[in-house]
């Protein structure tokens, strides 16, 4: 399709300057399947983040992103690409917000920090973060987080966090995904048992099926009130 190999593209055209900021150059490496030499070589960013998020192995690539500002315009896209670069990059990520102290672009990524850290990130941190529920645990911020652990819950780590729970995008493989799921609806049920409509949106948000909502009662009816289990059943019909 392009009429050169990569060999021809590595070691001539790699070094054109001009090859390297066009449009053209993430065409070829593309097509290319993601060569990390010329990667490498040319300094694609675009090419590394996207490389990233197809390889098993992408430590040499994640070593172009140690600059934070540059990484944290990526974060909205390419979430779980960011969280696997800081996990290459995990002692320089460390020492970075040791020096800033906060940096709220992060906030999502802080699952290997201590609380505290954690804190310090809240007061600022972004419109879409995982973890509003922390400030504000209102059913609509509950009800927007829920839904999206309850979607995709393979790239989610959970961490607990005083008596709430705190959301991370994974730096590896996910286990007992289900209880990711029901973690944020177990930590915040009890606030609506008084109001049938929001413990309806909650139920809704929290699970995938109404099944899955009443294997959560079942092996939670020993350990609730009597109020909550009947409140969450009594959504589960209605619903």
């Amino acid at each position: 399709m392009l009429g050169l190999t990569e060999h021809v593209i590595t070691s001539d055209i790699s070094q054109d300057p001009c090859f390297a900021s066009s449009p053209r150059c993430i065409e070829v490496i593309r097509a290319l399947n993601y060569p990390e030499d010329l990667i490498i070589k040319t300094k694609n960013y675009q090419a590394a983040i996207e490389f990233v998020g197809v390889s098993e192995n992408s430590v040499p690539i994640a070593h172009m992103f140690l600059d934070y500002d540059h990484l944290a315009t990526y974060i909205a896209d390419y979430p779980t690409c960011v969280a696997n670069i800081l996990k290459s990059n995990h002692i320089h990520f460390v020492a970075y917000i040791m020096i800033v102290g906060t940096d709220p672009r992060y906030v999502d990524f802080l699952d290997d920090f201590q609380n505290n850290v954690i804190a310090a990130h809240l007061a600022r941190m972004p419109e879409q973060s995982l973890n509003h529920h922390l400030v504000d645990p209102s059913i609509d911020i509950l009800v927007r987080i829920a839904q999206k652990i309850r979607d995709d819950p393979n790239i989610y780590v959970v961490k607990k966090y005083n008596d709430q729970v705190y959301f991370a995008y994974s730096k590896c493989q996910v286990i007992n995904k289900k209880y990711y799921r029901w973690c944020i609806f177990a930590n915040n049920v009890h606030r609506f048992v008084n109001s049938q409509t929001d413990m309806c949106r909650f139920v809704k948000a929290a699970f995938s099926d109404m099944h899955d909502a009443r294997e959560w009662t079942r092996k939670n009816a020993e350990f609730r009130s009597k109020q909550i289990i009947d409140t969450v059943n009594q959504a589960i019909d209605m619903l």
